[in-house]
């Protein structure tokens, strides 16, 4: 049987992202999320109010990118002061990046709350919510490293890396598990994250620099020990959520499927790993961060459309390879191939054009198939239930008014006057179907004239 083509997914530059029985299981999906923690709880009271004071014409995809922006706006000024990450930040950009995050875990709570208030929840806005935040997620992570001065070394690229690996599990567990957790317990998720980096950087500010470098024992500072806890509490919760997920499925096959997809998202931290030891972030620290973010991402977001089309988990993401490739490359590269030193330039260059590309051509096309598939708009700020309603008042008023001209125009024993119709009819929703109801209309008129005479 010939498939519809207008619900075949569309073929951008690097293939379809999405397949036919992917889009139409995008209709049934529901997002379930992993429950709030007591200071999602308090700060609902805050969030509430400021959705409720947001005009009803504010898009909720809009306010997520707007919170994207001031997530990008506040790594951006730890880059610029310090692009090593060594520096310590004076006063006025530490205020800036603390506004910043603080707009954008508004914003981030903000765009789905008005998606429920304006009736427009869909996985066009999960997308971008949950694919930004891959980012964001990344940013909010370095910034930390950023305020302790801990420089591009180990410890920077173990708490990113982990960063990194939670989101991926976040949304391997939704694959699996149907929800996406966005909390360890009711004490610990993602809002009391955010507030620990405003926090730690406002702690900063009043002269506590030097307190956070406080030797405690063996030359083990406070910042140490905190950046320390950080990444074991992240490999704890990782390996729970791991067997978690592992847990809930039914046959070995099914769990034998979901720990190779594991493994997949574990080899791209074991090719990290060759990509830092290079020494590219000491040369080319900007560059090589780029790279690093933009190619984690592009996993993140081949998961988080698997989550809602359930589409199967690849293993392994062969758009990274050229990551991949380029990690060996710089590794082995002085060593085998006697690369030089504009080499690692090179190197990132093309890494960074391919990342580029099949990031926005991978979500062009997708947001265009969700968009085509489900009716939507990418910044409607009106659910498809109500535009029809508003539709069907329409046509259901040019329709009685037609009548009214059609019965004038009988009883008048008169010519028919299209031209009335063909007014009406110059603005609306629906012009073409309208058109198409008068000119009925007027024929039936003039049959009955013409029997008259």
């Amino acid at each position: 049987m010939n498939e519809d083509k207008t619900d075949l997914p569309k073929i951008g530059l690097f293939g379809r992202y999405v397949t036919t029985d992917g889009l139409k299981r995008i209709e049934s999906y529901n997002y379930n999320g992993g429950g709030a923690t007591y200071c999602d709880e308090f700060m609902n009271i805050f969030w509430d109010y400021f959705v409720k004071s947001l005009p009803e014409t504010l898009p909720p995809n809009g306010l997520t990118i707007l919170g994207f922006i001031c997530s990008f706006l506040s790594i951006l000024i730890l880059l610029v002061y310090s692009p090593s990450l060594d520096q310590r930040l004076l006063l006025p950009s530490t205020l800036a990046i603390v506004l910043l995050l603080f707009l954008y875990q508004t914003l981030d709570a903000a765009d789905g709350k008005q998606a429920r208030r304006l009736k427009l929840s869909s996985p066009l806005g999960q997308l971008l919510d949950h694919g930004l935040d891959s980012y964001s997620t990344i940013f909010l992570t370095t910034i930390v490293c950023g305020t302790c001065c801990c420089g591009w070394n180990f410890a920077t690229f173990a708490l990113i890396s982990i960063a990194q690996l939670k989101m991926m599990i976040y949304m391997w567990l939704e694959y699996h598990c149907h929800v996406y957790r966005c909390s360890a317990s009711k004490f610990l998720g993602v809002t009391e994250s955010q507030f620990f980096v405003m926090l730690l950087l406002l702690f900063t500010v009043f002269d506590n620099y030097n307190t956070l470098h406080m030797i405690l024992l063996y030359k083990v500072t406070i910042s140490d020990l905190i950046l320390f806890s950080i990444g074991i509490f992240g490999i704890f919760t990782i390996a729970y959520d791991i067997l978690l997920g592992i847990r809930v499925c039914q046959d070995q096959q099914s769990k034998k499927a979901a720990s190779l997809e594991v493994c997949g998202a574990l080899s791209h931290i074991a090719f990290q790993i060759l990509f830092f030891a290079s020494g590219v972030f000491n040369i080319l620290p900007i560059s090589s961060f780029y790279v690093f973010v933009t190619s984690s991402s592009i996993i993140a977001l081949r998961m988080n459309v698997s989550a809602f089309s359930k589409d199967q988990l690849p293993y392994l993401h062969w758009p990274v390879l050229p990551f991949y490739i380029g990690s060996i490359l710089l590794f082995f590269g002085p060593v085998i191939f006697d690369m030089t030193a504009s080499s690692p330039k090179s190197v990132l260059c093309l890494i960074a054009i391919w990342n580029s590309l099949y990031t926005i051509d991978f979500s062009v096309t997708t947001i265009s198939d969700i968009c085509s598939h489900l009716g939507i708009s990418m910044f409607q700020t009106s659910s498809v239930n109500s535009v029809n309603k508003r539709k069907d008042d329409f046509v259901q008023s040019k329709d009685i008014t037609i009548s009214n001209i059609y019965s004038q125009s009988s009883n008048e024993d008169s010519e028919f006057d299209i031209s009335k119709l063909k007014l009406m009819t110059k603005k609306g929703y629906l012009q073409d179907e309208i058109s198409s109801r008068a000119y009925s209309i007027s024929r039936s008129a003039r049959s009955k004239l013409h029997n008259r005479k």
